[in-house]
């Protein structure tokens, strides 16, 4: 029987062998189907490949761009100079005394008023010896805080409730009023132990600054003009300060500066904050403070805070100080009031004089006048300024001289029918002694506390006394 296995294997190899094939040197193997481990793997290496590309990409980008912020915003070349260079790094100001509003021994609020007339809490400050001294207008007080503890509450019971500009000077407080422009209109001294006024000065007559140093204010931080420059006051060195809203753009940001009184930079600091400043004040060594209101959740005034702004400096103490209140050895000054009778301008190397009657002033080199004109011969004028402890002018204006005197009576040795009394002022430059006329006499009443009096010059040029007009008002 034939064998039927080779009949099959020959009827496929016939038909194979009738198919065409490709040259053998074409020939490639089938593709070979991928499993799924492998497809999965080759899409996390593609994903990843995808994502290490992108992250390079990022950090390039960022890289460019503060690169190109950095050249956008770098200063140009600083010249060579020996002051130092201020810190220009925005900062916050240090909270150096934080106290809540209210009754007894808390710093009080003057309650709104009709008008339109907001209420506000104490409005000055400053700082002295690790002491914070605090206006309570509305409680007529000095309250004095160490290491954040009321260690003193002096009653200032003949302040002003509208005064400002509180200062601070060994064992005497000063306070200043003025008007809605600004302008200063008296200047009161107090005792620090006893609130008793010492002495008080009318400015819009004419009267120079019984300030021991210059203070600015109250000053309130509000829309200032960029890059415009805007005093604060003095230290004891003659060091000035101001503060200033940078040209370049910072922000809700300040810059405060120590300067020289040659102008040059001695320290700067530039503070981010929104805190609204009442008052910005100089301590005598140098450092700035600021006092603020804190509010609740009602907008009411709830509290002060006191900040550091500028931190003190170890500057030396200069020799002179920029104002100077100490009378001469005899133990009051001059009167400045008179008919002139003889002037030598000073230059700014020699020093010169003015005659007011019988009374002769000494002007230093290079002390004015400033801001009006000479005094001339046979005028009756009123020399403002500065003096020294020897009573020598240091820089002075000249003012048309008017026909009284308010100020507080410090002594009175009443006159007689031949020969003249004397009283002695706290003001206009303290204190002063000025002629009684002949035969002119005042009951002890007239001559108690803040008095008026009228002073005209005698025959000579020399000012006196001559009559009592009534209690400054």
């Amino acid at each position: 029987m034939p064998d039927r296995r080779n009949d099959i294997v020959g009827l496929f190899r016939r038909d194979l062998d009738r198919i065409e094939l490709p040259p053998r040197d074409s020939w490639r193997p089938a593709p070979r189907k991928a499993s799924y481990l492998m497809k999965t793997s080759r899409f996390v290496l593609y994903v990843g490949a995808v994502a290490a590309m992108l992250v390079a990409a990022l950090i390039v980008g960022f890289g460019l761009r503060d690169r190109n912020s950095q050249v956008a915003t770098s200063p140009g070349p600083v010249p060579a100079t020996s002051t130092p260079l201020p810190n220009t790094t925005p900062e916050g100001p240090v909270l150096l005394l934080k106290v809540p509003t209210g009754s007894g021994d808390a710093p009080g609020v003057v309650p709104a008023a009709p008008g339109g007339i907001s209420a506000r809490g104490p409005q000055s400050v400053a700082v002295e010896g690790g002491k914070v001294f605090l206006w309570d207008e509305a409680a007529l007080r000095v309250l004095v805080y160490t290491n954040q503890a009321l260690t003193q509450k002096a009653p200032l019971t003949a302040a002003r409730a509208s005064a400002a500009a509180l200062l601070v000077e060994a064992d005497r407080l000063y306070l200043r009023d003025q008007d809605d422009s600004g302008k200063a209109l008296v200047e009161d001294e107090f005792a620090i132990a006893t609130g008793s006024r010492l002495r008080s000065a009318q400015l819009q007559s004419g009267d120079s600054s019984i300030y021991p140093r210059v203070r600015l204010g109250p000053t309130v931080v509000t829309n200032l003009a960029k890059g415009t420059p805007d005093p604060l006051g003095e230290d004891r060195s003659g060091n000035r300060y101001e503060r200033l809203v940078p040209a370049s753009s910072c922000g809700a940001c300040t810059e405060f500066r120590r300067l020289d009184k040659s102008g040059a930079v001695l320290g700067s600091i530039v503070i981010t904050t929104d805190t609204r400043f009442e008052d910005l004040s100089v301590s005598s060594d140098g450092g700035i403070y600021g006092l603020s209101w804190d509010r609740d959740g009602g907008n009411q005034i709830s509290g002060v805070s006191v900040w550091t702004i500028l931190a003190p400096t170890t500057a030396p103490t200069a020799t002179t100080p920029t104002r100077t209140t100490t009378p001469p050895s005899a133990g009051f000054f001059k009167f400045p009031c008179g008919t002139v009778t003889a002037y030598v301008a000073p230059s700014a190397t020699a020093a010169g004089s003015v005659a007011l009657g019988t009374a002769s002033f000494a002007l230093a080199a290079g002390s004015g006048p400033i801001t009006n004109a000479p005094p001339t011969v046979g005028s009756s004028i009123c020399v403002n300024g500065d003096r020294s402890a020897e009573g020598v002018f240091t820089q002075f204006s000249i003012s048309p001289m008017g026909e009284g005197i308010c100020s507080t009576v410090l002594a009175y040795t009443p006159a007689s029918a031949t020969t003249p009394g004397t009283l002695d002022f706290g003001t206009p430059r303290p204190p002063v002694r000025i002629p009684v006329a002949n035969g002119v006499t005042f009951t002890p009443a007239q001559v108690s506390g803040d008095q008026c009096f009228r002073v005209v010059p005698d025959a000579g040029g020399t000012a006196q006394v001559t009559a009592y007009i009534g209690p400054r008002q």
